[in-house]
């Protein structure tokens, strides 16, 4: 499982194209594979995932 969750981490990381993104993306999909395994089910790492972009959503367009 470990591989597994590293390699999807890395590649998910590598798509984002800016180093910064990839870095913070690896961590989150370290944390929402871990999720994943501990739950059994995707509906945490839906959550968080939504919780992120919403964040991120309101640093970059509402909070100036």
């Amino acid at each position: 499982v470990v591989p597994a969750i590293l390699l999807v981490s890395v590649t998910f990381g590598f798509m984002h194209g800016q180093w910064n993104a990839g870095l913070t993306t690896f961590a989150l999909s370290i944390v929402l594979c871990s999720q994943r395994e501990i739950t059994g089910t995707i509906h945490s790492g839906i959550i968080l995932h939504i919780l992120n972009n919403a964040l991120a959503f309101y640093a970059l367009y509402v909070a100036r």
